[in-house]
């Protein structure tokens, strides 16, 4: 072998020899094309970027505009819806129409309310009881009267509380009056300006119809009770007596 090939394979050696271990890997730096090229791509990003955030704050501020600029239409609210009352009324006659020019006049002063009464029956006070009993006969604690018949006129007008009147108009206490009372009624009533509740009806005796009233007007913080059943007085009386019924401005008289 000659000198010259000899030189040749030393070159070629050289050229293939291995990197040596531990040296950093060779990395082949791009063109200046390709740089190019990825600068024109950072600038587009950054600019499409720049774009979206600014349409969505002016998306956002849209919305909010309309928002604020918008009448929010809010459905009006039902009322709760109160229940008619179909309860019928009871007739009393017109008072301008009476003729009672000889009828006697009762007052309860304390609530400050009148009405006239017939002459042929007695107004019997009973404070203990806050009641007037109309009867035949006058009454006294010295003079009795003989039978309770004497006393009692088949007219009562009393002065009662809240719960007297919700236990004698209770639904199960008229479900009994219905069962003894024939043409049993429940209607309204007005005395006056002021609404009332009154039961009517009537029971055989003898043959004979006897009427019967009950009823109530409420005053203050009480309430006229009334109880009638046609004895000395006639139910065309009780009416006329319901058309008299005068109800005074002044306030209740205080007790002592």
């Amino acid at each position: 072998m000659d000198d010259r090939t000899s030189i040749s394979q030393e070159s070629n050696e050289q050229q293939t020899s291995p990197t040596p271990i531990g040296s950093p890997p060779q990395l082949n730096q791009p063109s200046q094309p390709q740089k190019n090229i990825n600068m024109k791509l950072a600038v587009a990003g950054l600019l499409i970027s720049i774009i979206a955030i600014g349409i969505f704050y002016i998306l956002l501020f849209t919305n909010a505009t309309k928002s604020d600029n918008t009448t929010v239409i809010t459905p009006p609210v039902t009322p709760a819806v109160t229940p008619t009352i179909t309860q019928s009324s009871y007739t009393i006659p017109d008072v301008n129409k009476l003729t009672t020019p000889k009828w006697k006049t009762y007052r309860h002063e304390r609530y400050a309310f009148e009405f006239k009464f017939p002459p042929k029956v007695f107004a019997n006070d009973f404070p203990e009881s806050d009641g007037t009993w109309f009867g035949l006969l006058p009454y006294s604690s010295e003079e009795q009267p003989e039978t309770e018949e004497d006393l009692g006129g088949g007219l009562i007008v009393m002065i009662q509380n809240k719960s007297y009147i919700d236990e004698l108009f209770d639904p199960s206490a008229l479900d009994l009056q219905k069962s003894a009372i024939s043409d049993y009624r429940d209607e309204k009533i007005e005395i006056d300006r002021k609404q009332g509740r009154i039961i009517s009806g009537y029971i055989e005796e003898s043959n004979t119809k006897v009427h019967q009233r009950n009823m109530y007007i409420p005053i203050e913080d009480k309430y006229i009770y009334i109880d009638y059943i046609e004895k000395v007085i006639s139910k065309e009386e009780f009416d006329q007596i319901l058309a008299t019924f005068k109800f005074s401005t002044q306030q209740p008289t205080p007790v002592n």
